[in-house]
């Protein structure tokens, strides 16, 4: 009777065993299979913000170009584009559209104050600087619009 209990004993353990190291394998799998979703996600992410940081950058060099040919080219405006025609950058447009990128060029005066330092407000406008702000945004796939931005100064300096 003994070795009966025994094996009876043996066969529920082991039942119980398999159950274990099925949760067990479950709960490691998804939690693995979790964390590379998230590590491939936070690469997708890391890739796009890297594009649109050098769409950007590219922005603004080819405003720079413009200033290059005609400072007074660089007119005022809160929503522009660019293209590149003949081989040379031009202002144009509203803006830019390439693959999942849309690139929106801003250009605004500089005043400065009485120590001749660039103030945000106020001061007096200086004729021969302007500030540019390159824009970039891009849908992130949830719904929502990102965005990132360089900008410079650029002056006549012909």
């Amino acid at each position: 009777m003994r070795k009966k209990i025994n094996k009876l004993y043996l066969k529920g353990f082991s039942i119980l065993e398999v159950i274990l190291s099925v949760a067990l394998f479950s709960i490691f799998s998804a939690a693995s299979i979790t964390f590379f979703l998230s590590a491939l996600s936070a690469e997708q992410k890391s890739l796009q913000y890297s594009a649109a940081a050098t769409y950007a950058s590219v922005g603004l060099e080819a405003v720079r170009s413009v200033r290059d040919g005609a400072f007074d080219d660089l007119n005022n405006t809160d929503n522009s584009g660019l293209d590149f025609s003949d081989g040379k950058w031009k202002l144009a447009g509203e803006n830019d559209h390439f693959d999942i990128y849309q690139r929106t060029i801003s250009i605004s005066d500089v005043a400065r104050d009485g120590d001749g330092n660039v103030t945000a407000s106020g001061g007096t406008t200086d004729p021969d600087m302007k500030k540019i702000v390159s824009t970039v945004s891009w849908p992130d796939g949830a719904g929502r619009t990102v965005s990132t931005s360089v900008e410079t100064y650029l002056s006549r300096w012909k």
